[in-house]
């Protein structure tokens, strides 16, 4: 994968010219993005004080956003403050669900809507796409977040019942529209893409197409959810360039995923590698690659002698869990713990490590040769507390402390992982 935004660019810029030299098929093209631009590279570490820069330049008709977009409040600040991306998107930005308090900041409600201030749109509702085959209205959608978020997310189904959702989609009409496009950061299958498609079609009718463009589970997948319906999900961390389209007339859904190296997007255009990059797609990219530089990205940290999987079993020697938790963790995070506690600076081989971590907290492969700190902000792109709960902990502490983690799901801030040294306790046989 050597694809970057600058690629991105070129790509579509590309395939715009085309379809404007196809004037007799009166073809149109929509760019768009479901969210979660924020985390992945050393440039979306919260807040992200490079992003805005780089994503601005990409010519998106409509934009969502994700959970990642709008779960640190700092990072919020940055995406609202006056001249931010929120402000550059405009009428693009379509959050049918999300709402801020009205002084432009994020809601420190953490999403229950209990606050002395107004709420408003972060986005717009929706956004009417006018085009040569006809009108698409777009809406868009993040999954029902609750207070995860520093906005506040209403709930999808009770957004189906505002008068505004119902009187834009029901007959007679403010303003016609010919098919319908949701950006819908939730998976391809979610319960809740079932939902919205069921309550489209009771306003809109059964012939009217309905596409959804979904996200947020980092997979491919494409999903038929009526004659006239579809759910298509392009993949996870730029790995993949999605493309999608539809007869507004007849529905005829078609869809590819192209591999995000520079050869398949060359071969998806019918150009060579050299010749597909448009003088934009150059200049971004190069301002990619200073501000990485400016960034410290580049620094150099050390040498892989393989590859590393995310997908990799803690019993596989090329698993990047078991590379964290048999050499990262005891050389450096624990080393630093049991130092503070007084003692000396390695652990006994009789100790043991309780670690309980969320299944994705590790996002992307290490390869072989040299790690830089841009490789290691896109093996672990969010800034995650570890907390140390005890220098000794006894077995039975240890069930009690997880039976409390699984009643109640507890999450101390934005922690993922959660360690302490077991030791034999005294008063149960073996320590258990």
């Amino acid at each position: 994968l050597d694809v970057d935004y600058g690629d991105v660019l070129s790509f579509y810029q590309r395939l715009r010219q085309w379809t404007q030299r196809e004037n007799e098929r009166d073809l149109d093209l929509y760019f768009v993005m479901n969210g979660d631009f924020v985390h992945g590279t050393v440039l979306g570490a919260d807040p992200p004080k490079y992003l805005s820069g780089i994503v601005e330049r990409m010519p998106y008709d409509v934009v969502n956003l994700g959970n990642h977009d709008v779960n640190n409040l700092e990072t919020f600040r940055v995406l609202s403050q006056p001249g931010g991306l929120i402000d550059v998107w405009g009428e693009r930005l379509v959050t049918s669900n999300l709402r801020r308090t009205n002084d432009g900041d994020g809601d420190e409600s953490n999403g229950s809507g209990e606050t002395n201030q107004s709420l408003v749109p972060v986005g717009s509702n929706y956004r009417f796409l006018r085009g040569k085959q006809g009108t698409v209205l777009a809406l868009g959608f993040l999954y029902n977040m609750g207070d995860d978020a520093v906005v506040t997310v209403e709930r999808v189904q009770d957004v189906a019942e505002r008068s505004w959702f119902r009187t834009l989609l029901a007959s007679p009409r403010p303003e016609e529209f010919d098919a319908v496009l949701v950006l819908a950061h939730m998976d391809a299958e979610d319960e809740l893409v079932a939902f919205l498609r069921s309550e489209l079609r009771a306003l809109v009718g059964e012939d009217m197409v309905i596409q959804f463009i979904t996200g947020h589970s980092h997979i491919r997948r494409y999903v038929e959810l009526d004659p006239r319906s579809s759910s298509f999900e392009a993949g996870r961390y730029l790995d993949t360039v999605g493309f999608v389209s539809f007869d507004i007339a007849k529905g005829g859904f078609r869809h590819v995923f192209v591999d995000a190296n520079r050869v398949s997007l060359a071969q998806s255009l019918g150009m060579s590698v050299d010749e597909y990059p448009t003088e934009d797609g150059k200049e971004l990219t190069s301002y990619i690659q200073r501000t990485l530089e400016h960034a410290g990205a580049n620094v150099i940290l050390g040498c892989s002698p393989r590859r590393y999987r995310v997908d990799g079993y803690l019993n596989e020697t090329d698993s990047l869990l078991q590379l964290f938790m048999g050499e990262v963790l005891p050389k450096t995070f624990l080393k630093t713990f049991n130092r503070g506690s007084g003692s000396s600076s390695s652990f006994g081989h009789s100790e043991n490590v309780l670690m309980q971590a969320q299944d994705w907290f590790v996002r992307y492969d290490l390869f072989p040769g040299v790690v830089t700190v841009g490789n290691v902000f896109e093996v672990l792109p969010e800034d995650d507390t570890i907390t140390k709960l005890s220098h000794s902990l006894y077995g039975g502490d240890i069930i009690k402390i997880w039976e409390a983690y699984n009643k109640d799901q507890m999450f101390m801030d934005n922690t993922t992982y959660v360690v302490g040294i077991a030791t034999e306790d005294p008063k149960t046989p073996g320590g258990q």
